[in-house]
C-alpha cells in the first residue's frame, strides 16, 4: 500500500469493516466534466492493495460510487467489470476457502 498509515488503519479498525466504499479519483486534469472522479479501475486509486487489505479485515461487500458520471450506464458497466476483477484477486479460490486457509 502506498500510504502504511491506511494499511496500519485499516487493521486497527478490521473489527468495525464490513463493507469497502469505493470511488476512483481520475489523473489531474482528466475527467473534468466529471468532477474529477473516474469509473472504478480507469483512475489513480490503488483498489487492488486497498481491497486485498478491506478484505482482510473482513469486508464482504463492495459499494460503487461516482459522484458525477456523464454517462451512468458506462460508469456501471466499467466498474462493475472491474470490481469483479478486484473480487478474482482479493477473494481465495474455491480450493483454498474448502482447505481452511481462509
Amino acid at each position: 500500500m502506498r500510504d502504511p498509515a491506511v494499511a496500519q488503519s485499516v487493521r486497527r479498525h478490521a473489527h468495525l469493516i464490513v463493507a469497502c466504499h469505493v470511488k476512483d479519483l481520475a489523473a489531474a486534469g482528466l475527467c473534468v466534466d466529471e468532477d474529477g472522479w473516474a469509473d472504478l479501475g480507469e483512475g489513480r486509486m490503488p483498489w487492488g492493495t486497498l481491497c486485498t487489505a478491506a478484505r482482510s479485515a473482513g469486508a464482504g461487500l463492495m459499494v460503487l460510487e461516482h459522484d458525477a458520471p456523464r454517462d451512468p450506464e458506462r460508469f456501471l458497466r466499467n466498474s462493475v467489470a472491474a470490481a469483479r476483477r478486484l473480487q478474482r484477486m482479493t477473494l481465495p479460490s474455491q480450493s483454498e476457502s474448502q482447505d481452511g486457509k481462509r
